[in-house]
């Protein structure tokens, strides 16, 4: 798994590569990315088979993460839903596919902040959060919102990261004793308008 691959064969090889799960069987949780492949991804209950040496010419973070271990014996396990995943092993092997969800792109942004994939997806992250490109958060459930602070955070999105924790703060109460945030129902400003009338 250490050897180097020239970028033009890289490149070559990235054609090559299909997330097109159209030829598998629709049960098929085996997605054959390289037919020479020699790397497994696992994710969820789903398996990548690769290229390592693709892999790592296209992202120097898998080259070093490969790098420190043989994975031959083992599939490297991303910790990372199957579907995330998925759309980054595509970002990598020059395929474009889309988060479909919220929690799709939230799951990405997660994945691209546990492996610092930052700078190395910045086309990618450029599109995705213009895809979803948000202005106004008012009205959002919490849930909702917990995703665009994660989405924001990871994808360096300064402004709705602001925006989407302000709208959290709403939902959530300080315990001193604990140094715990919680959960409040309701939130804040609906507290203060049947208070003060606001």
């Amino acid at each position: 798994m250490s050897d180097d691959v020239a970028p033009d064969q890289a490149a070559q090889g990235l054609q090559n590569l299909s997330l097109d799960e159209s030829t598998q069987p629709e049960s098929s949780k085996r997605h054959v990315l390289a037919e020479e492949g020699d790397l497994e991804i696992v994710a969820d209950d789903h398996t990548f088979l690769v290229s390592s040496k693709v892999l790592s010419a296209a992202s120097p973070v898998f080259k070093s993460i490969l790098a420190k271990k043989d994975y031959s014996e083992e599939p490297f396990n991303t910790h990372a839903s199957a579907a995330a995943t998925s759309i980054i092993l595509s970002a990598y092997l020059g395929k474009v596919q889309e988060p479909q969800t919220l929690t799709e792109l939230a799951e990405v942004a997660s994945f691209i902040e546990m492996y610092g994939l930052q700078e190395e997806l910045k086309q990618h992250i450029t599109g995705w959060a213009d895809a979803w490109a948000i202005d106004d958060m008012d009205g959002l459930d919490l849930e909702t919102l917990a995703s665009w602070v994660c989405i924001s955070w990871a994808f360096g999105l300064e402004d709705i990261f602001e925006m989407a924790t302000r709208e959290v703060i709403r939902f959530c109460k300080y315990n001193s004793e604990e140094e715990r945030m919680y959960y409040r129902e309701p939130p804040i400003d609906v507290i203060a308008e049947d208070v003060i009338g606001k």
